[in-house]
């Protein structure tokens, strides 16, 4: 009785515009959101962003915006510095606008869900001026083809089906964001930070002028952005709203890979080899018998894209050089993409990246090349990039999505990548994989509080995988 007086005493002497937030945006958010905006009449994004502002589970989307100076999406004309592509997240649910309110894209809604039935990632659109209100929603819009229905309807002048940029050659789509330290398009593109000297600081100081602006900065003046100045000028983002999207993004996409591994038709075989190396095995062959290592190494190459040229070396590689050449490919396209955030241009052939005053570990990132670049901020990748060598090996063939669609850490123009943050397969195995082997195979149970990692087992880790090897061979015959 005491606590619960004590605890409503705390309540009533809350200030008053304290709201406490409301879990409303995990899950299946895409459902509310096209509720929220039909139950509130919303006619237009500024009208939307007024009704959001008043509402407890909304208004978090407002928290923590992305502003990006720079865009390689749709209606990137429409993006400039004074009016920066606004990207907004909370939970499981993100979407993007144009901000600038004079132009008619900015009535039209570019949405990320999650849909929790297929684990998959949900693209979806609003377009508050369509001509013909049954065109104004649209929850699956991956592969919508917006051209033919701007024929009839101007209003969808300019946008493409989703899938064009977010699936690729993928037999999915998903988002296309990047890791720290570095993001492609927005301010804060370096550690969070618009550096003092930096081109980007111009920018930065040119946008205030809009939010000034009553009329063109209305929508801006919707948003939480959280900032600092520090004593040489250099300004800091409070709330680390690139690097919370990026989390936010890759803790969506662990379900979407482990829905991805438990579907192959590789998985009953190869599930505790692939927890052997999620747990750091090096070497995969005395989980094979001398044929199923033999018939794995065909089964890799088979699934193998034949156009690509990168693959030509794998496919006629010895079975002692195809490993290596697989850890080559992925290092080569991981580097690749680290180059490309860093040098390439937007359409009107500016510049887009600034190291000024930026530093990584300790090294000013503006005094390095490009290749040294790259090399510093993969170097904690690496043990990632071990795993990874192994999971492709594995599951190659037999993945609806292939091991290169995987990531969702892909700049533009680059299409593959390799990148996932040092943290993605070890929880990969505690959260999606590992409750279910240890739920099927009581011999596995040897892990304190059922936590998936060497440091929690009550075995020695040699026995722990000579377990396994038992179990793979036996399932692999």
């Amino acid at each position: 009785m005491i606590k619960f007086v004590l605890l409503l005493m705390f309540f009533m002497i809350l200030p008053s515009r304290i709201v406490l937030a409301e879990p409303c945006l995990d899950g299946d958010a895409l459902d509310g959101f096209f509720e929220f905006i039909k139950s509130s009449q919303s006619s237009s994004t500024v009208d939307l962003f007024k009704k959001m502002n008043g509402d407890n589970c909304y208004s978090q989307l407002l928290e923590s915006p992305i502003l990006n100076p720079v865009s390689f999406a749709l209606h990137n004309d429409s993006v400039t510095t004074r009016f920066p592509r606004i990207v907004l997240h909370h939970g499981d649910l993100t979407f993007m606008v144009v901000g600038n309110p004079t132009e008619p894209s900015s009535d039209i809604l570019e949405i990320i869900s999650f849909d929790t039935k297929k684990i998959a990632y949900r693209f979806s659109l609003v377009n508050f001026r369509a001509a013909d209100p049954s065109n104004r929603f649209f929850k699956d819009a991956a592969n919508v083809d917006f051209i033919q229905i701007a024929k009839t309807d101007p209003t969808f002048h300019g946008l493409l089906q989703c899938s064009e940029c977010h699936a690729l050659d993928a037999t999915e789509s998903r988002p296309r964001w990047g890791m720290p330290p570095l993001f492609q398009t927005p301010f804060g593109q370096a550690n969070e930070k618009i550096y003092a000297g930096s081109e980007q600081l111009n920018r930065w100081h040119e946008f205030q002028k809009t939010i000034s602006d009553a009329d063109l900065g209305i929508l801006y003046r919707f948003l939480k952005i959280r900032t600092n100045t520090l004593s040489d000028g250099t300004v800091e983002f409070l709330d680390k709203p690139n690097e919370k999207l990026a989390t936010s993004l890759e803790r969506l996409n662990l379900k979407r890979v482990g829905r991805l591994l438990r579907s192959s038709a590789n998985y009953p075989r190869f599930q505790f080899a692939l927890m052997a190396v999620l747990l750091g095995e090096t070497n995969l062959q005395g989980y094979f018998t001398d044929a199923a290592w033999s018939a794995r190494i065909l089964g890799f190459k088979s699934g193998l894209e034949t156009r690509l040229t990168k693959n030509k070396a794998m496919l006629q590689a010895s079975p002692d050089q195809l490993l290596p050449l697989i850890a080559k490919d992925i290092e080569d396209a991981n580097t690749e993409s680290v180059k490309t955030v860093l040098t390439r241009v937007d359409l009107r052939r500016t510049r887009k990246f600034d190291l000024t005053g930026a530093v990584f570990e300790g090294r000013k990132l503006a005094e390095l090349s490009e290749a040294d670049n790259a090399k510093l901020i993969l170097n904690d990748e690496s043990a990632n990039r071990a795993k990874f060598v192994l999971i492709r090996f594995l599951f190659e063939d037999s993945v609806s999505d292939k091991p290169l669609n995987w990531s969702t850490h892909v700049p533009f123009s680059f299409g593959f990548s390799h990148r996932f943050t040092p943290d993605f397969f070890p929880t990969l195995l505690r959260d999606e994989l590992g409750p279910e082997l240890l739920a099927n195979y009581p011999q596995l149970r040897v892990f304190k509080q059922d936590k998936v990692t060497l440091e929690n087992l009550k075995i020695s880790r040699e026995e722990f995988f000579a377990r396994l090897k038992a179990l793979a061979r036996e399932v692999g015959r």
